[in-house]
């Protein structure tokens, strides 16, 4: 069985194979396992390659589970929209998640029951978009609108961005040159159109993710891991306090319980609220 290190090794290898000779450099601050960045068509792209993997049953470590891969394209276009597949159960609760962060669900002309579900901040623009024959054109050219597909499309203000599971077949034989070019073509139609009457701002998570995106991925893990720990905190003080107050020193009691008291919850609130700013998307 193909170990993780290895797996990392040969992803590193084709995508330097594939993206070098496209002018395509290495991105020092890309959070992937091989992000490199340059241009198609005179428009700036980010490529962002992983590898998955997965706790290897029985001997511990960890075992290769597949690539993914994620194509950014730059645009001047300030908006959100996100292709959604889901069904069931997981259906709704994408569902509930995106309408949670503004986006309403675009209904197409002649839309088929399973088509695949668009959601966007902005209905109108949207709907212009995803009607523009170039635009569906290439989503079916690419799977993004077929629904036993797995390549899905988002757009955030200023990226365009397009991810997929990936093998490295499709790197060698021309696929992952299709997404490529779609990413920066997609872009190019988005500003074809006029601009969204009511331009999206950058979430506060989202400004992070620009000024370091290394930096923003440990801060959402930091903030996910200290969330917890602070309530633990919080409550293993006031326990600690209630002991002492009862047969112990007062001061060390009114320490312990003020601590818990004040200032854990102050930095869990402040951990939490930075965390529902950037997922949710409220403007920072």
């Amino acid at each position: 069985m193909r170990g993780a290190s290895q797996a990392v090794s040969e992803l590193r290898g084709f995508i330097s194979g594939w993206l070098t000779p496209k002018g395509f450099q290495p991105d020092p601050h890309g959070s992937a396992h091989a992000s490199y960045r340059g241009a198609i068509g005179g428009r700036s792209v980010s490529v962002h390659a992983s590898a998955k993997t997965r706790s290897r049953q029985g001997s511990g470590g960890r075992s290769f589970a597949g690539y993914h891969l994620e194509i950014v394209a730059d645009t001047a276009v300030m908006t959100r929209m996100v292709a959604e597949r889901g069904s069931g159960l997981v259906g709704r609760l994408a569902a509930r998640l995106l309408r949670w962060r503004g986006l309403e669900r675009v209904t197409l002309p002649d839309e088929e029951p399973a088509a695949v579900r668009f959601w966007a901040l902005e209905l109108s623009w949207a709907r212009s978009y995803l009607s523009d024959p170039s635009v569906e054109g290439i989503f079916e050219r690419i799977g993004v609108s077929t629904p036993n597909q797995s390549i899905t499309f988002r757009m955030a203000p200023g990226k365009l961005a397009l991810s997929t599971p990936f093998e490295a077949k499709e790197v060698h034989d021309g696929t992952a040159d299709l997404w490529l070019e779609a990413a920066a073509d997609l872009a190019g139609l988005a500003e074809a159109w006029p601009a969204p009457a009511s331009p999206a701002t950058f979430t506060w998570f989202e400004k992070k993710h620009q000024e370091n995106p290394r930096r923003a991925v440990w801060l959402l893990a930091s903030l996910l891991i200290l969330g917890p720990a602070f309530a633990l905190f919080m409550g293993t003080g006031i326990v600690l306090g209630v002991f002492y107050l009862v047969g112990g020193s007062d001061a060390v009691a009114l320490s312990l319980i003020g601590f818990a008291a004040l200032f854990m919850p102050v930095a869990m609130f402040l951990a939490i609220r930075n965390l529902w700013r950037g997922l949710k998307g409220r403007r920072a």
